[in-house]
């Protein structure tokens, strides 16, 4: 339940993320700098579950996870003790390369995690993944657009889909402006279809913003106060990356 845009390359990652999730979910403790295995990253965490949708660290690499709906589906079993897929961007983020992070991930046994979609994302490019519940494969994204749902799973998609391409047009990339408009996107008369979405159990809980280059890292957050959707108090947090020959 939740959509994430970007850009990526050049030497800059911008990307925005809308965080849905259930109303009876604790809200998110706004971004820090945590220190991780002896890495140190930002990151908003989820007190109900110890991790986080979102992490970016001091090697430069950006690490956000989605939870896939669709193979939650099809898959159809429920994990005795489940691992928490909130876990994964802060593990992954502490890794020094995009390209050592995902030969890690493809050795690991996730077995225990239901199913996601995650992206491995620095100021080169991304690496996406989809993780069904008993293999993991390699995502090839037509766009710099992820989004997912729980309800009417492929309409909705279908339909926040149509969306970024009519911003997108003829362009490349998003512009930052139009990226943030997308995000908070409500003209769909059923208010669950939108990117900004919201439905009687659930709703976006957080805009959370990006912005990476190659000697820093800025993460904002924002709260959806209400079910009138309205913005709180931008919070934040920022660090200096490890230098280029560290890397």
């Amino acid at each position: 339940m939740c959509t994430a845009s970007w850009s990526a390359g050049q030497g800059r990652l911008s990307l925005y993320f809308n965080r849905d999730e259930r109303k009876t979910r604790s809200a998110a403790r706004p971004p820090e700098c945590l220190q991780i295995d002896g890495t140190r990253m930002l990151a908003a965490i989820d007190p109900d579950g110890g991790g986080t949708w979102l992490a970016v660290s001091e090697w430069g690499l950006c690490v956000f996870l989605l939870n896939h709906y669709g193979a939650e589906a099809a898959f159809g079993k429920a994990l005795e003790n489940p691992t928490s897929r909130g876990k994964l961007p802060l593990r992954y983020a502490s890794i020094p390369s995009r390209g050592e992070a995902a030969r890690r991930l493809k050795d690991e046994d996730l077995t225990s995690y239901h199913p996601f979609l995650l992206v491995l994302a620095d100021c080169i490019g991304t690496e996406a993944f989809s993780w069904d519940g008993a293999e993991l494969a390699s995502l090839a994204l037509p766009r710099a657009f992820l989004t997912t749902s729980s309800f009417r799973t492929r309409e909705v998609q279908s339909y926040r889909i149509s969306r970024y391409d009519a911003l997108l047009g003829e362009r490349d990339s998003l512009s930052e402006k139009s990226r943030r408009s997308l995000h908070l996107d409500t003209p769909h008369p059923d208010p669950a279809f939108n990117p900004m979405m919201l439905r009687a159990d659930a709703r976006t809980q957080s805009v959370s913003r990006v912005e990476l280059d190659l000697h820093r890292a800025c993460l904002r957050y924002q709260r959806v106060l209400d079910e009138t959707r309205t913005l709180g108090e931008e919070r934040g947090a920022s660090l200096d990356l490890r230098s280029l020959s560290s890397r």
